[in-house]
C-alpha cells in the first residue's frame, strides 16, 4: 500500500480503514499518525485504540525509532505532494515494500476433468423442502406485507426442527437459523407459542432453532462502496461464522429491503448480493432463504418481484405468497392465501398450494366447494343473505330456518335486490352462515308452541 492509498483509504472508509491490516503496518513506521487519524474522522476513543494497536505491532515486529521514517504529516496541502519521493527519506520505499508486498502472479484457472466422471453415480438434486426449495442455493419468498410470509418461514423452521409436515409436505429435519430485522422478541414468542401448539410440541424441543432479531439495529450485510461494488459488513462474516458452527439445514434472512443496502433495480448489485448468500449455502451446505416484498407492478402483473428482474434470475428457486383470488380478481375470503411455485431451476413450476389461517397458522386448504370462482360466489350469496336477514328485521318481518310461510330461503329468493339468486342457493348460504355463528336461531313462545326467528348475533 502506497502513502496514496493510505490516505484515500482512510478518506473513503473511515474508521473501519485505520485498523486493516496493511494501514497498521504503514502507520508503523511513520514518525508522527495523529494526522491519519483526523482524516479518517476518528473519536479521541478510538485514535487511542489505534495506536495502541500500532504499538503493539511495533513491538512485535521490532519497531523502534530508527524505523521511523515519515515526516509528522504532508508538506503541502495537496495529496500530489504526498506521493513526491522528495518529501520522504530514503527508508521510506523500504518500508513501504515491507507493508505492501508485491502481488503474487495469477494462477490459471483449475478445470475439471470431466473424464473423471465416467462410470461413477450420478448425483441426484437435494432438496430441503421437496420441489420447492433446493439444498445449498438461494431461494426468494416474496409477497405483499401482511400475507403472512415470516408466519409460513416459522412454521417451516419450526417444522423442520421437530420433523413434521410444513404445508403438505415433509421438510429434511435439522437445526435453522432465522434471523429477523422486522420482529422482536415477544412477537417471536408469541408466534413460536402458536406454532408449537399447532404440532403438539413444546418450546423447550426447539432447540435446534437459532432465532435472532435484528428489529431496531443495523442489519445491512452488504453495502456498495465508492465504485458501486457490493462490500459484506461485519454482521455478513459473523452470519457466516454462525453458519459454519450451527451447520443449519437452511438459514432464513428476514426482509430483504433491511440487510441489502445497495439499489434493488441495480442488476450488478443485486446479482453481487444474492452472490454473497451463495457463498453461505455453498460453503455452509445449507439452504438460504430470503424475504422480500414485491413492487406495487410486481403485485399488479402478479410476478411478486420489485426492481430489476435479477432478483428472479439471480436464485434458483422462488416462491410467491399471496391473496387467494379468481380471474376477475374478487377475494372469496380474506384468510386464504396461495403459494406459487413461481421459478424452480431443479424441478415443476406453477404448483400452487391453497393455504387458510386458522388458529395462528397457516394449514391447507382442501375445501369441497371447488374453485376459487366457486367460493366467490358462495361469499357473495353470504352477504347477500345476511343484507336481507337485516333488512327484514328493520321491518319487523321475522323468518326462520324451517320451511314454511317464515322460511327465510323462499321468502328472500322473492325479494327485488336478490339478485337473481335461486332459493336453493340461500338455502345453503344460511347453512353456512349457521355453520360460521354469523347467524343463529332465536326461541321463543311457550314449551307448547314455540317459535323461531333467524337472528345476527350482537356485537
Amino acid at each position: 500500500m502506497s502513502a496514496e492509498q493510505i490516505l484515500s483509504a482512510v478518506r473513503h472508509r473511515g474508521v473501519k480503514a485505520l485498523f486493516e491490516p496493511e494501514v497498521i503496518a504503514l502507520a508503523a513506521g511513520m514518525r508522527s499518525i495523529d494526522w491519519i487519524a483526523d482524516q479518517a474522522g476518528a473519536t479521541e476513543e478510538q485514535t487511542e485504540a489505534w495506536k495502541n494497536t500500532i504499538e503493539q505491532f511495533r513491538q512485535a515486529n521490532g519497531h523502534n525509532e530508527d524505523f521511523e521514517v515519515f515526516h509528522d504529516e504532508p508538506r503541502a496541502g495537496n495529496d500530489a505532494n504526498f506521493t513526491n519521493d522528495a518529501d520522504f527519506d530514503p527508508a521510506f520505499e523500504q518500508a513501504r515494500a515491507e507493508a505492501d508486498p508485491k502481488p503474487e502472479q495469477p494462477e490459471p484457472l483449475q478445470f475439471i476433468d470431466v473424464t473423471a466422471w465416467d462410470g461413477q453415480p450420478v448425483p441426484e438434486h437435494k432438496w430441503t423442502v421437496l420441489n420447492r426449495i433446493p439444498d445449498e442455493e438461494v431461494t426468494l419468498l416474496s409477497g405483499d406485507g401482511g400475507m403472512g410470509k415470516s408466519l409460513l418461514l416459522k412454521q417451516l423452521a419450526v417444522a423442520t426442527v421437530v420433523g413434521r409436515d410444513w404445508i403438505g409436505t415433509m421438510p429434511e429435519p435439522g437445526p435453522v437459523i432465522y434471523v429477523t430485522a422486522e420482529e422482536k422478541r415477544d412477537e417471536l414468542h408469541y408466534r413460536l407459542h402458536h406454532i408449537a401448539r399447532h404440532y403438539g410440541v413444546r418450546l423447550a424441543d426447539l432447540g435446534d432453532l437459532h432465532l435472532c432479531s435484528l428489529k431496531g439495529e443495523d442489519a445491512v450485510l452488504a453495502y456498495p462502496d465508492r465504485n458501486g461494488i457490493i462490500r459484506p459488513t461485519t454482521l455478513y462474516e459473523r452470519l457466516f461464522l454462525s453458519a459454519r458452527n450451527v451447520k443449519p439445514r437452511w438459514l432464513g434472512i428476514d426482509p430483504s429491503a433491511c440487510v441489502f443496502a445497495g439499489k434493488e433495480s441495480d442488476r450488478t448489485q443485486v446479482q453481487q448480493f444474492i452472490g454473497l448468500l451463495a457463498r453461505i449455502a455453498l460453503r455452509c451446505h445449507c439452504a438460504v432463504i430470503l424475504v422480500s416484498h414485491p413492487s406495487l407492478v410486481g403485485m399488479n402483473t402478479d410476478t411478486g418481484l420489485s426492481g430489476t428482474t435479477q432478483w428472479n434470475n439471480a436464485v434458483r428457486s422462488r416462491l410467491y405468497l399471496k391473496r387467494a383470488t379468481t380471474a376477475e380478481g374478487d377475494e372469496p375470503d380474506p384468510l386464504l392465501r396461495e403459494l406459487e411455485v413461481m421459478k424452480q431451476n431443479y424441478g415443476p413450476v406453477g404448483e400452487r398450494v391453497r393455504l387458510r389461517w386458522r388458529d395462528g397458522v397457516f394449514v391447507p386448504e382442501h375445501s369441497a366447494t371447488g374453485s376459487l370462482e366457486r367460493l366467490a360466489q358462495d361469499r357473495k350469496t353470504d352477504e347477500t343473505f345476511l343484507a336481507l336477514l337485516k333488512r327484514f328485521a328493520e321491518q319487523g318481518q321475522d323468518v326462520n330456518h324451517k320451511p314454511g310461510p317464515s322460511y327465510a330461503p323462499a321468502l328472500f329468493a322473492k325479494h327485488p335486490e336478490v339478485g337473481g339468486l335461486k332459493r336453493n342457493d340461500l338455502a345453503k348460504a344460511m347453512q353456512r352462515l349457521l355453520d360460521a355463528g354469523k347467524i343463529r336461531i332465536e326461541t321463543g313462545g311457550k314449551p307448547s308452541r314455540q317459535s323461531f326467528r333467524l337472528v345476527m348475533p350482537g356485537p
